[in-house]
């Protein structure tokens, strides 16, 4: 029968998982999908004549969750691209549809029902910003049957799927070989991963502090991430940069076991000289936003956290963002708490400078600030070299 299933994981959640199955399909749609936001699904059975295995996706692509939207987008195509031209799943190809939440709860719920009842789909994927997707959950509640366990999970032990989406959890793995090698252990034959990781050469290359993020264990460099594929048998048959390069895609296929004695490791040094360089090259604006107090920061996100980290002794006067949920809560650094307010007229009425966190985002955020009539500095945690960007990288010289 049809059977999916879901890991929930990432910088702030340990890990959930859904199961699904219906007796009367006749054809077995198998995914796992790990991700580091929350997804939706909704499955019923499908007829066996259907030639094509239908997913509907709810992203928002207008608003603040574009940039993100966009880029999820590319990796989905990339998997949908890859597997159907190789046959597709049991002779079955994928389609997707988007759908536009334009980065609204309400909407998300418009475009999941129009998905369910216009388009017919069984699969529905949902934003990877939870505030989104979380109004989805009790429409499909009555197909979900949750799952709380760490991976790999007992009572999916002989389960054998077809294809596997991993997105966003391996940096957080304390052992990334084994890890890969369980994902491998259960897929169906000629099944497949797709696996999307940080990029750890954007990192090395850009020495971006935005981009190192506390509740990463690892960061893969191009040699080491494919040492890895090499060591537990998986072999890339396909790669996709996203985010610039900040991102990097795979679609992974498992090989017969060949033996391997390489040592997988980098050049730490040279990554952390330039890091000490960077910091260094940063302080005193750093101290110079500080003293006159009257900034903010944009993003209550991994960003603003490794500014935290690596600058202490920062002092916003507050921390902007757009999600509901975090509107009264706090960001903080060792010594003092900064409360997050919504990016208001009245606020930024209140501080000279705006450095934004989110600098995926960079460009639309600084677009939106000048609409709400914000006349001061604003800088971005954009690495200086990444010459994508349109606004001032506070790492600039």
């Amino acid at each position: 029968g049809h059977s999916l299933a879901l890991f929930r994981g990432g910088d702030s959640h340990v890990g959930g998982l859904l199961n699904l199955s219906h007796q009367d399909a006749m054809n077995r749609i198998a995914l796992i999908i790990i991700t580091w936001a929350l997804l939706t699904f909704s499955v019923e059975a499908q007829e066996s004549t259907q030639q094509r295995i239908k997913i509907g996706v709810v992203y928002g692509f207008t608003g603040s969750a574009q940039v993100w939207s966009e880029y999820g987008r590319m990796g989905l195509e990339l998997a949908q691209d890859e597997i159907n031209s190789s046959g597709g799943i049991k002779g079955k190809v994928i389609e997707l549809i988007f759908e536009d939440s334009k980065s609204n709860p309400t909407q998300s719920v418009t475009a999941y029902r129009k998905l369910v009842t216009i388009n017919k789909v069984k699969i529905v994927l949902g934003n990877i910003w939870s505030f989104l997707t979380n109004p989805l959950i009790p429409l499909a509640a009555k197909d979900i049957n949750v799952v709380k366990d760490f991976w790999p999970a007992i009572s999916l032990r002989d389960q054998k799927f077809d294809l596997i989406l991993c997105v966003q959890v391996l940096e957080h793995t304390s052992e990334p070989c084994s890890f890969l090698s369980t994902l491998s252990d259960s897929l169906d034959k000629n099944g497949e991963i797709y696996l999307e990781i940080p990029s750890g050469d954007w990192v090395v290359e850009h020495a971006s502090i935005a981009d190192i993020h506390y509740p990463h264990l690892s960061y893969f460099v191009t040699k080491v991430i494919y040492g890895i594929f090499e060591k537990v048998s998986l072999v890339p048959f396909a790669t996709r940069n996203l985010l610039n390069g900040r991102d990097l895609g795979f679609v992974l296929r498992a090989i017969e076991s060949v033996s391997s004695a390489k040592t997988l490791g980098s050049n730490a040094d040279a990554l952390a000289s330039l890091l000490s360089k960077n910091i260094e090259r940063t302080k005193s604006r750093i101290i110079r936003l500080s003293s006159k107090g009257e900034f903010a920061i944009y993003g209550a996100n991994a960003g603003s956290q490794a500014l935290f980290g690596f600058f202490p002794h920062i002092k916003p006067e507050f921390i902007l963002d757009d999600t509901p949920s975090y509107v009264g809560a706090y960001g903080y650094n060792y010594e003092s708490r900064f409360q997050i307010l919504k990016p208001t007229v009245e606020n930024l009425g209140r501080v000279q400078s705006v450095v934004i966190a989110a600098y995926n985002h960079d460009k639309v955020i600084a677009e939106r600030l000048r609409a709400l009539g914000f006349m001061g500095e604003i800088f971005s945690l954009r690495p200086e070299s990444d010459l994508s960007g349109t606004v001032k990288s506070l790492f600039a010289s």
